[in-house]
C-alpha cells in the first residue's frame, strides 16, 4: 500500500525455524521486487540452521541490500551501511547493526549490547565516508528509551516531545545489560533516528537529544501481542531537507494508529 523505497527488517523474524522458512520468509520479500534491509534480532539464530546460514540466505536474494562481512572481525553478523544519494551525493546515510543476543552473566542470561569494536567501526564509516544527516536500525533497545520515555511521561505526553505508549510491563523498554556509549557515538556520526524492534507493544517515538528514538510497529500476531498493534512503521525521507523525516505507523487493523 506504501509503495516504499526500501523496507527494513529489524529483527526477530526468525524464531526455532528450519531452513525451509528462512528460504520462504526471504522469497516472500523477493516477491515484492523492492530493495529490503535485514539485521539480527535475539531469537533469529534460536533455529535449526548453521549460525551463517541466514546471512548467505539473504545475501542470495535479488532485491536484498544486506551485507555480511564473513571475514570483517567484528562481532555480529550485520555491520553495514546504505548510502542514499540524489544527484551522485549523499542526502541519507542507513546504519544496520547487529545489536546481537544474549550476555551471559553467571547464572542467567540477559540482553545484549552492540559491543565497541561495532562502534568503532561506525566511527570509521563516518571518518572515511563523512557525515551526514543519518538512521540507524537495530533490534535491542538503548537505555536512552527508558530516559526518554520517562521525560515523556514527566512533560504530560507532550506531542511537540513524542506520541504512543510504552505497554510492556513497568512501561519499560527492555535494553542490553548494560549502559553503553552507543547513543552518544550514533548522535556524533549525524544519526537523526533509531529505530529498533523487540519490545512487542511498545509503540513510541520520542524526541530525545535532538534524535528521535522509534520502534517499529509488530508486524505479525506471533507470540504476545496487542491486535491494534500489528502493522508497520512508515519512514518519509524529505528530499529536499535532509535535516527532516516524517513518521507514521500503518495499521493493519485500522488505517491509522
Amino acid at each position: 500500500e506504501a509503495s516504499p523505497d526500501l523496507i527494513v527488517l529489524t529483527g526477530d523474524i526468525f524464531m526455532e525455524a528450519n531452513t525451509t522458512y528462512v528460504d520462504e520468509t526471504f522469497n516472500f520479500f523477493d516477491s515484492f521486487n523492492i530493495p529490503f534491509a535485514y539485521t539480527y534480532g535475539n531469537h533469529d539464530l534460536q533455529g535449526v540452521y548453521d549460525v551463517n546460514y541466514i546471512a548467505k540466505r539473504v545475501m542470495d536474494a535479488k532485491n536484498s541490500v544486506y551485507i555480511d562481512y564473513l571475514d570483517d572481525n567484528l562481532f555480529g553478523q550485520a555491520n553495514y551501511y546504505i548510502n542514499l544519494k540524489k544527484n551522485g551525493e549523499v542526502k541519507y546515510r542507513l546504519y544496520v547493526i547487529d545489536s546481537n543476543n544474549y550476555h551471559r552473566a553467571s547464572y542467567y542470561f540477559d540482553y545484549d549490547v552492540i559491543h565497541e569494536e561495532q562502534l568503532e567501526h561506525v566511527k570509521d564509516i563516518a571518518r572515511n565516508e563523512g557525515i551526514v544527516p543519518s538512521l540507524a536500525f537495530f533490534h535491542i533497545p538503548l537505555e536512552e528509551y527508558n530516559d526518554a520515555y520517562k521525560l515523556h511521561e514527566e512533560s504530560g505526553f507532550d506531542p511537540s516531545i513524542g506520541r504512543g505508549e510504552n505497554r510492556e510491563k513497568d512501561n519499560l523498554a527492555y535494553c542490553g545489560y548494560k549502559e553503553t556509549e552507543a547513543f552518544e557515538i550514533l548522535k556524533s556520526v549525524g544519526v537523526k533516528g533509531i529505530f529498533v524492534g523487540h519490545d512487542h507493544i511498545n509503540y513510541t517515538d520520542i524526541l530525545y537529544q535532538d534524535v528521535v528514538l522509534s520502534y517499529g510497529v509488530k508486524s505479525t500476531p506471533e507470540i504476545y501481542h496487542d491486535d491494534d498493534l500489528i502493522g508497520y512503521k512508515l519512514i518519509t525521507l524529505n528530499s529536499s531537507d535532509n535535516s527532516s523525516f516524517g513518521l507514521d505507523n500503518i495499521s493493519t487493523v485500522a488505517k491509522s494508529v
